[in-house]
């Protein structure tokens, strides 16, 4: 089987690196269908 390399970039706003990436997380991990990734590179 084949690797590849899936990379979702989003825009955050944060105090902190540590905010930012702990939203990100949530957001992840949220099975919201609002929030599933349309784009991939």
């Amino acid at each position: 089987m084949q690797s590849f390399r899936v990379i979702r970039e989003i825009d955050i706003e944060a105090g902190t690196a540590d905010e930012a990436a702990a939203r990100a997380l949530v957001i992840m991990r949220d099975h919201d269908p609002l929030n599933t990734a349309t784009v991939f590179s």
